[in-house]
């Protein structure tokens, strides 16, 4: 069971996940799973292209880097 969408439409999203990474620093420990969740649906919809799939890599990434200095930042490391 998969989400129908159009390139078009994963474009917008990772325009939308582009932008909240860097603002989401101190929320990406609640907010991760579901941006992991929207990476992972996309990245294996047939409607994505290689580049998509490289701008959704890059943001899974940076949310990753994130959610890395979050954790080390609530334990004090």
């Amino acid at each position: 069971m998969g989400i129908s969408i159009t390139s078009a439409d994963v474009s917008n999203i990772i325009s939308i996940l582009s932008e909240l990474i860097p603002l989401v620093d101190k929320e990406v420990i609640d907010i991760w799973p579901r941006i992991s969740a929207v990476v992972s649906a996309l990245m294996s919809n047939d409607a994505v292209t290689q580049d998509q799939l490289d701008q959704l890599s890059a943001i899974k990434d940076a949310a990753d880097e994130a959610f890395d200095a979050a954790v080390a930042a609530r334990s004090g490391t």
